[in-house]
């Protein structure tokens, strides 16, 4: 049998998130409990997979809601909800994130600023950076760690006239 190789945080630069605990029953529509650990931060969080097409890959995308509040980068705002995504089909694991930054910058840069955007994390648009994970001392490999495409990203309240966001 092929051993696998355990994983060296110390070697890279990448902040891990390590997950500990049962997945027995996750999928899309079934959210387990786990405990984390990631940087300062430590408690328990709900993960199940995400995506569409995409669950179809041995690699999954992840929707992981915090039981805290944090802000993962500053301008985000402290939130609970962040997406891990696999990319698996991209082995630069940067397509994605990449494209929306150019976006952000795109916007930006446009006169006038459209100040609604201006006031969203990336202008609107997807946001997120490299990040390794380990699953009951197992590393899954190098995820991105993104915003999720929910209201907060666009700025969006609870109110009943809000924006239409575009993905």
């Amino acid at each position: 049998a092929e051993e696998k190789q355990k994983f060296n945080p110390a070697l890279y630069t990448l902040p891990v998130l390590y997950l500990n605990g049962d997945t027995t029953g996750m999928d899309k529509d079934n959210a387990v409990t786990l405990e984390y650990k990631w940087k300062e931060h430590e408690g328990t969080l709900t993960c199940k997979w995400q995506g569409n097409s995409s669950l179809s890959f041995p690699k999954k995308n992840y929707t992981l809601k915090f039981d805290n509040e944090f802000e993962a980068v500053e301008g985000w705002g402290a939130q609970k909800k962040y997406c891990m995504k696999a990319n698996y089909n991209d082995f630069t694991q940067s397509r994605n994130v990449v494209s929306a930054k150019i976006w952000g910058e795109i916007v930006r840069t446009r006169t006038p600023v459209n100040d609604v955007l201006a006031a969203c994390a990336n202008y609107g648009a997807i946001d997120g950076f490299p990040i390794a994970i380990v699953l009951n001392g197992e590393f899954l490999g190098v995820y991105c760690f993104n915003i999720p495409k929910d209201g907060w990203m666009m700025n969006m309240g609870s109110g009943t006239h809000e924006a239409i966001l575009c993905a």
